[in-house]
């Protein structure tokens, strides 16, 4: 890590231990409006180099937020909640193989319902959630088809239960944005026929949905992520009339 970048996450650190809750809402707001304003106005610029900057100073910052945030600010500020919920790529509709249904979602769904995520079901999994679901009322709720196709930028997930791989990857392919899929699986060919068969622009085994971030790619400050397959103009050959997807095969890494 630069200098510069241990100096912007020293502050960042800093910043958040030395201030009240309502004043490291006001500074968290503000920087990153700040921050992304500056980038915003240097990539109309085309100055690459200062976006790229802003970015990642905001980034710094979230990152402090999420490693050192105090219980008091998580009690006080139910605005930062909201902020911290929104976490990019985070799991938003998940496919359980009903093979491992009974056994698997009430050990989930018991840490899920700690942390005051809210399920939207299927039939088959509020059954195989028993007496766990039937105890938390107001976190479980019938799935619409509509849930399905939502990001809900909050503590919700939408739960299916499958018959198997190839009822997965039509779900997906019917429900899914075609963004970010992630399958875990011990099973080497099924893991390969989900990311064959899932036409999304990253897909990945036994690792995080979050990883899809171009910094974390190595591409430098993100500009977007695209679901497009075609972005020429003008004559094309071959090339031009070729898309891609990025596949990562993982052993259960997260992104801290």
């Amino acid at each position: 890590m630069t200098n510069a970048a241990n100096a912007r996450q020293q502050y960042a650190r800093d910043a958040i231990l030395s201030a009240s809750p309502a004043r490291l809402l006001t500074m968290l707001y503000d920087r990153l409006l700040l921050d992304l304003r500056r980038a915003e106005a240097a990539q109309e610029a085309a100055d690459w180099q200062t976006a790229n900057s802003q970015l990642l100073h905001a980034q710094d910052i979230i990152t402090e937020l999420s490693s050192t945030l105090r219980p008091d600010v998580w009690d006080g500020a139910e605005g930062l909640r909201g902020l911290y919920e929104y976490v990019r790529m985070a799991l938003v509709n998940a496919n359980i193989h009903r093979d491992v249904a009974r056994t698997f979602l009430p050990q989930v769904a018991a840490a899920l319902f700690q942390a005051k995520v809210q399920l939207r079901v299927d039939a088959a999994t509020r059954t195989a959630l028993g007496s766990l679901g039937a105890s938390h009322p107001s976190l479980v709720a019938p799935a619409s088809e509509a849930d399905y196709r939502t990001e809900f930028l909050d503590l919700v997930l939408a739960v299916k239960v499958v018959d198997g791989v190839d009822a997965a990857i039509e779900h997906i392919e019917t429900h899914g944005s075609h963004h970010t899929d992630t399958i875990v699986t011990q099973d080497a060919a099924i893991a390969e026929k989900f990311l064959n068969g899932v036409d999304s622009a990253v897909v990945l085994w036994n690792a995080s949905t979050r990883f899809n971030d171009g910094h974390q790619f190595g591409f430098g400050a993100e500009i977007g992520i695209s679901t497009d397959k075609l972005h020429a103009r003008g004559p094309m050959g071959l090339e031009e009339l070729t898309s891609y997807k990025y596949v990562v095969r993982g052993a259960g890494q997260v992104r801290s």
